[in-house]
């Protein structure tokens, strides 16, 4: 796991989750348990891969309220943990006003965006951004324009697939930043179509579709 020791800004706070071990049939990451230790909901997220997830490695941005150990536990497919930590010097995360145009986000809640890094090529392993427009509130976020709290409302489950097939799911939590971005892998057989599917802590379900033509060697 990589991360800032002092972030700037503890409501978007970089993380880089790296595995070495290949995605193969019979021995893989099956899934990843985020934690932060003194947040308020200390479980962050659950990212379950499946071995055409190709490796097991994402980046994504957290919210870290005080100065903590912040944990990546993984879990492989014959029920070994293995486990990574860093201290995170940073404050403020879940409490951090909103500063938005509050209209306008509302106007452009769960639209998402896939972005490719290259073009991918039959059979190898292949990176892509996946940005979500959504507030993620917490609940504990004062509005200075209402001096009132903003009720949470958050990202909660996120499905990946490509060609029907699942790449990724994740649970989720207001742990996440606003805006959440995933960066992830995938291992495209021929050309198809990557779509992500999400619901909120509202139970409102959003769906995006790209399609994505894939070359040889």
């Amino acid at each position: 796991m990589e991360m800032p020791r002092r972030a700037a800004f503890g409501a978007a706070v970089p993380i880089s989750i790296k595995s070495k071990v290949p995605q193969s049939g019979d021995n893989y990451v099956k899934k990843i348990y985020l934690v932060i230790d003194k947040n308020p909901s200390p479980l962050a997220a659950v990212y379950e891969f499946k071995p055409d997830s190709g490796l097991a490695e994402m980046e994504t941005r957290i919210r870290v309220q005080e100065y903590s150990h912040v944990r990546v536990i993984a879990e492989m497919s014959d029920g070994q943990l293995h486990m990574d930590s860093k201290y995170a010097k940073v404050s403020g995360g879940c409490t951090q006003p909103p500063n938005r145009d509050q209209a306008k986000h509302r106007a452009e809640l769960g639209t998402m965006k896939f972005r490719l890094i290259d073009k991918p090529v039959a059979g190898q392993t292949h990176p892509v951004q996946l940005n979500i427009r959504h507030p993620n509130n917490t609940g504990m976020e004062l509005d200075q324009i209402t001096v009132m709290y903003v009720p949470p409302h958050y990202v909660s489950r996120l499905a990946v697939t490509y060609s029907g097939k699942p790449i990724l799911t994740a649970v989720m939590d207001f742990s996440i930043s606003e805006d959440p971005f995933l960066r992830f892998n995938f291992v495209p057989g021929t050309s198809g179509e990557l779509k992500a599917e999400i619901m909120d802590s509202k139970e409102l379900t959003f769906s995006h579709a790209m399609p994505v033509e894939v070359g040889g060697l």
